[in-house]
């Protein structure tokens, strides 16, 4: 393939890429609230399309097969209460482990940061909220 070519391929599959985000808010958006959407605090996440609102911050598309999603549903439908560890081995159909642990800190690590939560320059933003044996969502 000469250069040209692979940069007009390059650019259609940006393109691609960006037609999926937009249709994926697109359907966010038309989607009824009481069907797809799930609300806590300030987190909104349609469960069909995998889209993560959080307050005035770009939404998220979610990989639905990936660890991010299944550990932020879990946080939201647990409202507020806390999801352990264990809650989380279930949910991954796994056993309780290090790895594990070290799993959903670092899921939850770039959530935050793809979210722009920094828990040492604005922790009143941090609504990921470690207990030792788990997380919740605080308001």
């Amino acid at each position: 393939m000469s250069e040209n070519t692979n940069e007009i391929c390059q650019k259609i599959i940006s393109f691609k890429k960006g037609l999926k985000i937009i249709a994926d808010v697109a359907s966010a958006i038309n989607t009824p609230v009481s069907e797809n959407i799930k609300f806590y605090g300030r987190l909104m996440l349609n469960i069909k399309s995998g889209m993560l609102f959080y307050g005035d911050v770009k939404p998220i598309a979610l990989n639905m097969h990936g660890n991010t999603y299944p550990i932020v549903k879990a946080l939201i439908e647990a409202e507020g209460e806390e999801v352990t560890y264990d809650d989380f081995a279930k949910i991954f159909n796994c056993k309780y482990s290090e790895q594990l642990i070290s799993t959903v800190k670092t899921t939850i690590r770039g959530l935050r940061r793809r979210l722009g939560i920094n828990r040492n320059k604005n922790p009143e933003r941090d609504i990921f909220i470690p207990t030792g044996s788990g997380f919740y969502l605080s308001k």
